[in-house]
């Protein structure tokens, strides 16, 4: 899964550098959930709240995917608690 998140960071960078806002909400989205199933919900949250307002403020229907997954990771985290990896527990 590292190689994956390394992956999807790169390609972040690179959207960014593009301008293209749509990928950069895209690849935020990507991350947050390989970084939920790491148990990094803390990042995840942080990655799938950007994507949401990027897709919020351009009028994309994924909007709605991101603010699923950031009302499923608030969840988890109200009942796992917060700022450490699940995975550490």
């Amino acid at each position: 899964m590292g190689q994956a998140i390394d992956c999807y960071k790169q390609a972040l960078v690179i959207a960014d550098e593009m301008g293209d806002i749509d990928r950069v909400a895209r690849h935020s989205c990507h991350l947050a959930r390989f970084y939920a199933q790491s148990g990094q919900l803390d990042q995840a949250l942080s990655l799938a709240q950007q994507a949401a307002g990027i897709w919020g403020q351009i009028g994309s229907p994924n909007v709605q995917v991101a603010r699923d997954m950031i009302s499923k990771l608030q969840s988890m985290l109200r009942q796992y608690g917060g700022g450490e990896a699940l995975t550490e527990r």
